[in-house]
């Protein structure tokens, strides 16, 4: 883990030990870590994700259809309504 949290400095003096966990914990912290749209493996934006939950909540639209409209797994559109994913989205 990395203490003075500049980018470019390979000072070993500033590492310090810690598990795989500690560190993504300290990413996570630090706002480094990616997330939401900056996370590569990301389907959606944050737009779609918000249109998504609204189709839900207010046009009461069935999860497989949601799916099949945005082009993601019935299974993302359960965790996505239930904040288990986008978590930080209103």
């Amino acid at each position: 883990m990395h203490r003075c949290d500049t980018p470019r400095c390979v000072r070993p003096s500033h590492l310090c030990l810690g598990t795989q966990y500690e560190n993504t914990l300290d990413s996570v912290a630090k706002r480094r870590h990616a997330w939401g749209e900056r996370n590569g493996h990301a389907r959606l934006v944050e737009a779609q994700v918000l249109e998504l939950r609204r189709l839900w909540r207010e046009d009461r639209l069935p999860q497989g259809e949601l799916a099949r409209r945005f082009g993601i797994h019935k299974t993302k559109v359960n965790e996505i309504i239930h904040y288990r994913r986008w978590r930080y989205l209103p």
